[in-house]
């Protein structure tokens, strides 16, 4: 859940007051002249549209419940989101419900301004489980982002650029640290469900800031409220925000949200500093101190009173290596799921004697991080999302089984949107398969066939763990948001019966395994606001508590012998394998009463009775693309080019006018139109573009101005100087795009073909307008393709560390009316390798080969080695070939809070590289160089990278400054 930041960067130029897009050479660049993109859904997804007095509800076929209960959830709940915001106009915007997709989410986008939610809940513990539904869980904490990002109070630069364009009004809304948004939608959210419910009362989210929070290195302010770029956790900006918000509503200042939207509304260019001294009465610097101050105090108190903590031994963990889900293989060795900075996500072997890791199997899991032994533990099962290869915004989730012996791994699913799969005691598979925001018990018994086992109407399965002799299964289950243990045996027709074995009353429980005798069951919840491992007494049903975690225990394997106890245990920046000596009868024991929570509630009624209808709607109708088109930007532009390399270089000067730009709520179709006066002349452009079929045709009439390097030459052909001419182009054309996803886990493989045929007419002018020549049309025709091919990197890696990347484009007449034919091609392969990927080193040899019949034809700046930029190129084949190695020196990844400056990583980095022609292979240009680069973040949401590097030209050798 999140505000979905894309198309930020196209768009900070205009927050900054303009549209400026400014390129080497005076060369403009326009992302094909689109603010909004275009989303390509399942040609089989047909969508229908429910109003209400606030919200236009587009939602998918099948997903009519979905959509009923976030209309009414959204109604319920927005006045008081509007009170938290502080916000009073009236809001309304579209909500578009999607049931294809796999990999749950929900987020706000102002470009267009809408909420996109999937209707199939998320896995795991991302979030807490305490919600009586995932509609429930999500669109309440969207509508916090959605009331934000529409605020409009008092007159400033928002109030100005509302009334050319809501949208980018709305964008600058959120152009802030992302945990100011975060933290208000989190604390909204935990102020639900009397309390019990939201991330503020998950245990899992507040052990990772309490650990933060006492360790070594406590989060900056910055930190706290900035998205981490390559330190762990992720969520930081989401915990930081929230805990935020909750002490200053503690403190009383409730209206701190309000004032500091109120006052960035009016002046979006302060950095957020400022906007925080406002809204919170006090300097950020002081208001960190209080904070820490407050919450490490509370927290002494806290693991004072847990008394004596379990203190385990270490088998295997280092900052920022994640292990997950470990399983005993044999009295020796276990089974992990690892992923880490310098640790590429798979599943390993591990000894538990020395902690030593071997990969079995390169995979990334969902977000459960679920697998299961086979009946014999020969194999593991586990679920991964697989990507659809033509709608880039579905992932699937199937099914696979890796043999230990060999490493193989065989697809058991398609098409099966399956997920922590088990083996059935009759030797067959069992899984979950996700229904929209709740899920069914199945049986695989084909590719893409399933028999039920379990179908109840409201039921949300979370995990099935069959017993060692196949009589029962421990079914982990979430009823109206309470989440426990149940025991389900199947009788001879293979009918489940279902019964409750272990429910908190203020608790979740969130993964289980047996003992190998099958005596003990083996959980993790978390009573008392901490997650630890407890263990059930399958025969006397006495439940103990076995750890007494500081922040988190979980994820419990007691080895074959049953006298050592494995899990997770978590501290700051890392989740440890962990082992203790396992003894029954010393844990504590949990009252028998505390655990039979479902005995006093009509579970039964939860899991078959569906909701009742919460408000009066009207008929839903199809929603018509076109019918909900409309434009949504008219903003001014301003443009610039590059200052002239040489004194007989043509400038375009500055340019003004005018765009306008639209799309529909599916993003279906968009448009773009712009108009400007440059070089005294006026230049415009029009774009239509839909993603109705899947290579994404596209419409383009256009009349532009650029600057290109030509070469002046005598009477007698020589030339005289290289200089850049302003160049006229007008016409139109077609394009066609077409990308195929192939793989996408931790391995990358994709295709992107697309193709450009049109008509242009071109002609010259100089520094002072004149034209130097005609107009010369001519049919051209522009192919180009990109194939990467297991491209791989790891969290920390800076650049992919395996791969390869291919790719080509041309540029070819077809038909001219006079003069020659231009015919241009660019081919280059890029090839990564993994020689120093333990160190987050990333080794990059690239070739390139462009074959043209005259100069101009590309703007080849980029393409020739560092330090020769100014050479020209003309007809001829030509070959340029080298090397990159990056290092990372220092992940920053902290910042300037008053200014709006993020600093993520500082890198140095060595080059060399040569080209030459193929006819004339004397005739090269060298150079070899290294520099130093940092990547960081501008304004919140604009991600930069700042490179300078002393290039030696190996010819002449002379040393040049450059800058990429």
């Amino acid at each position: 859940m999140r505000v979905h930041r894309s198309g930020y960067q196209r768009l900070l130029g205009l927050a900054l007051g303009m549209w400026a897009l400014i390129a080497p050479g005076g060369r403009t660049v326009q992302a094909q002249g689109f603010v909004y993109n275009v989303v390509y859904r399942p040609p089989e997804a047909r969508y229908f549209v429910l109003e209400t007095p606030h919200f236009e509800v587009i939602y998918e076929e099948g997903a009519g419940a979905e959509a009923r209960e976030t209309a009414a959830r959204l109604e319920a709940n927005l006045p008081a989101v509007q009170a938290l915001v502080g916000a009073r106009s009236r809001l309304r915007m579209p909500v578009v419900i999607n049931r294809f997709n796999d990999r749950s989410n929900g987020y706000v986008t102002p470009l267009p301004f809408k909420q996109e939610i999937e209707a199939v809940s998320i896995k795991g513990a991302v979030l807490s489980p305490r919600y009586r539904s995932w509609i429930q869980t999500v669109a309440p904490h969207e509508l916090v982002h959605a009331v934000h990002a529409d605020f409009q109070e008092g007159f400033g630069v928002g109030e100005v650029v509302r009334w050319l364009s809501p949208d980018l009004s709305r964008t600058l809304n959120l152009t802030i640290p992302p945990g100011i948004a975060e933290g208000a939608a989190v604390l909204y959210e935990s102020s639900l469900e009397e309390g019990r419910a939201g991330r503020l009362n998950h245990a899992f989210f507040t052990m990772v800031y309490r650990a933060a929070l006492m360790s070594d290195r406590p989060w900056s302010l910055a930190q706290m409220l900035e998205r981490s770029a390559y330190t762990f956790p992720f969520d930081r900006h989401y915990l930081g925000g929230a805990y935020l918000f909750r002490f200053l509503h503690e403190q009383g200042k409730t209206d701190f949200f309000p004032r500091a939207t109120r006052l960035h509304y009016r002046f979006p260019l302060l950095g957020y500093g400022v906007n925080l001294w406002y809204g919170a009465r006090t300097w950020p610097r002081s208001l960190r101190k209080a904070l820490q101050d407050s919450l490490r105090a509370g927290e002494v108190r806290r693991v004072a009173a847990l008394g004596p903590v379990t203190v385990p031994t270490r088998i295997a963990g280092a900052r920022g290596v994640m292990h997950h889900r470990p399983r005993w293989l044999d009295a020796h060795t276990l089974v992990a799921y690892v992923f880490g900075y310098d640790v590429t996500a798979g599943l390993y072997r591990i000894d538990a004697r020395t902690g030593r890791r071997t990969l079995l199997s390169v995979q990334a899991l969902p977000e459960d991080r679920f697998f299961s032994f086979d009946a014999d533990s020969s194999a593991l099962l586990f679920a991964r999302y697989e990507p659809d290869p033509l709608v880039p915004i579905r992932r699937v989730a199937e099914v696979f089984r890796l043999e230990l012996a060999t490493g193989r791994v065989t697809r058991l699913t398609r098409g099966g949107r399956v997920m922590t799969p088990a083996a059935a005691p009759d030797g067959g598979v069992w899984a979950l398969r996700n229904e929209g925001q709740y899920n069914r018990w199945v049986r695989l018994t084909g590719p893409s066939s399933f028999e039920p086992v379990a179908d109840w109407t409201r039921a949300r399965f979370v995990s099935l763990h069959p017993s060692p002799d196949g009589k029962e299964v421990a079914v982990i289950v979430n009823l109206e948001g309470h989440q426990g243990l149940f025991r389900a045996t199947l009788d001879a027709g293979g009918r489940v019966t279902l019964a409750p074995w272990v429910g908190f009353a203020g608790a979740s429980v969130y993964d289980a395994a047996w003992s190998a005798d099958g005596r003990y069951l083996l959980f993790t919840a978390d009573r008392g606001g901490i997650a630890n491992v407890y263990a059930l007494e399958v025969r006397t049903g006495q439940v103990r508590r076995m750890t007494n975690a500081r922040y988190g225990a979980m994820e419990p394997a007691l080895s074959p012998d049953g006298r050592t106890l494995a899990f997770i245990h978590y501290e700051h920046e890392r989740y440890d394998l962990v082992r203790i000596p396992f003894t029954f009868e010393a844990g504590q024991v949990v009252p028998p009463e505390a655990t039979r929570f479902f005995d006093r509630v009509d579970w039964e009624a939860w899991l078959r009775e569906p909701p009742a209808p919460s408000m009066p709607l009207a008929e839903p109708r199809p929603y018509r693309s076109l019918a909900h088109l409309r434009p949504r930007m008219l903003l001014p532009t301003f443009r610039l080019d590059a200052p002239a390399d040489r004194p007989g270089d043509t400038r375009l000067g500055p340019g003004y006018g005018l765009m306008l730009h639209g799309t529909d709520p599916l993003q279906r179709w968009t448009f773009g139109a712009e108009g400007f006066f440059q070089k005294e002349r006026v230049w415009g452009s029009l774009a239509v573009r839909t993603s109705l079929l899947p290579v994404y045709p596209m419409l383009r009439l256009f009349r532009r101005p650029e600057t290109v390097r030509a070469n002046v030459v005598d009477a007698e052909g020589q030339t005289v100087e290289t200089v850049r001419l302003g160049r006229e182009e007008r016409g139109g054309d077609l394009t066609f795009s077409f990308p195929l996803t192939l793989e996408s886990n931790v391995h990358r493989t994709s295709l992107l073909l697309s193709v450009q045929g049109g008509y242009r007419q071109e002609r010259l002018f100089d520094r002072n307008g004149r034209y130097l020549t005609g107009f010369t049309g001519r049919y051209t025709v522009s192919p180009a393709l990109s194939f990467v091919y297991r491209l791989r990197r790891n969290i920390r890696d800076l650049v992919p560390h395996q791969g390869l990347v291919l790719g080509g484009f041309a540029e070819r007449d077809v038909a001219v009316e006079d003069g020659p034919a231009r015919a241009a091609h660019v081919g280059q392969a890029h090839l990564y390798l993994p020689w120093l990927k333990s160190i987050n080193g990333g080794l990059r040899l690239h070739a390139t080969v462009l074959d043209q019949n005259r100069g101009g034809i590309f703007d080849l700046e980029a393409f020739m080695p560092r330090g020769h930029e100014d050479v020209f190129l003309g007809r001829g084949t030509f070959v340029k070939y080298g090397g990159e190695y990056v290092q990372p020196l220092w992940f920053i990844d902290n910042g300037l809070f008053l200014l709006p400056f993020y600093f993520k990583a500082l890198y140095a980095f060595g080059f060399a590289e040569t080209l030459h022609d193929v006819a004339r292979p004397a005739d090269r240009v060298s150079s070899v160089g290294a520099g130093l680069g940092l990547q960081f973040r501008f304004f919140y949401v604009l991600d930069l990278e700042l490179r300078v590097a002393a290039a030696y030209r190996v010819e002449d050798r002379r040393w040049r400054v450059v800058y990429r």
